[in-house]
């Protein structure tokens, strides 16, 4: 494009679209007014006007590849005090998605690079996923604070077991550990760890390294950090990131199944039920202290069943 078509394209844009097209970028930001609303989801504006939170999050493009006047934003996030609802641009439509505290059993936040997704997953098995640009994870991290903290409220600390604090050594896992221990009420109990790049097998026998895990068991929930996956190829490092929160008054059931038979290393394999909602954590070591804090807090044990083979969230894919 020439200097001269790319004035002339600017030259014609109306005011207030070019306004909106030169302040775009990866970042998450608040609707103040009807005016910062995006132009798609402006006829929700007035039932949204009183959220606690209204966001807007943008495409996943580079604004060279845009013009003034485009649809600029994918979704509005609107948290209300008892709900929390979704706003999608899908072709020319908005489409709205609502859960009710209630109905959130979990949430995970998994980044990858500057790829990431924040998931609320429901009691009926389906979730509602809001992917950003990680580097806006600071214009959306106000509102991930008050939903968690309202979908933990419900839950009673419960009674403990006396579980061993165990130490965390590993790099990565040390330093969410921290992070977590300031966000979450305390105390915050490191109950589980595995270092990663421990040599195991997968599900063909072929080896390979596992990238390991730290368990969390905090006054009303229990906490898993990993980098998603719970293995990879020797030749390809893990760059991900993945914190699943879990209070533990939501679980309906948990079971256990043990290694399959196999030469090498294999993994335990955690299923956890809420509701119709089923999450799977993958352990080289027996989660002993593990299952101990959740049968502290009462959650019924099952037989094993054939859990998904994703070492963790099904629905964060």
């Amino acid at each position: 494009m020439s200097e001269l078509e790319q004035v002339d394209w600017r030259r014609a844009a109306d005011p207030a679209d070019l306004r909106e097209y030169d302040a775009f970028g990866p970042w998450i930001e608040p609707i103040l007014s009807v005016d910062d609303m995006p132009r798609a989801f402006r006829p929700h504006y007035a039932e949204h006007a009183g959220a606690r939170f209204l966001l807007k999050v943008p495409r996943e493009e580079d604004r060279a590849d845009l013009r003034p006047g485009m649809d600029l934003f994918a979704a509005v996030v609107a948290v209300h005090n008892e709900a929390f609802c979704v706003l999608r641009l899908d072709g020319g439509t908005v489409r709205q998605r609502v859960a009710t505290w209630r109905q959130v059993v979990a949430t995970a936040y998994r980044t990858e690079l500057l790829e990431a997704r924040w998931s609320l997953l429901l009691d009926d098995g389906t979730a509602i996923h809001l992917d950003h640009n990680s580097s806006s994870a600071s214009g959306l991290r106000p509102s991930m604070v008050y939903v968690e903290d309202r979908i933990t409220a419900s839950s009673p600390p419960g009674w403990r077991a006396q579980l061993a604090h165990v130490g965390v050594d590993d790099a990565f896992f040390a330093s969410s550990l921290h992070r977590l221990s300031r966000r979450l009420p305390p105390l915050v109990v490191p109950i589980h760890t595995e270092r990663g790049n421990r040599l195991c097998i997968d599900e063909r026998g072929r080896p390979r390294l596992g990238n390991g895990v730290l368990v969390l068991d905090a006054p009303a929930e229990l906490v898993f950090v990993s980098h998603g996956e719970p293995m990879r190829s020797k030749f390809f490092p893990s760059h991900g990131s993945l914190v699943t929160r879990v209070p533990y008054e939501r679980l309906t059931s948990f079971a256990v199944s043990p290694p399959p038979r196999r030469r090498g290393p294999s993994f335990h394999i955690l299923t956890l039920r809420a509701g119709n909602q089923v999450i799977t954590q993958w352990f080289l070591d027996r989660p002993d202290a593990v299952v101990a804090a959740l049968r502290a807090r009462g959650v019924p044990q099952v037989d094993a069943g054939t859990p998904a083979i994703d070492g963790g969230l099904t629905d964060l894919r």
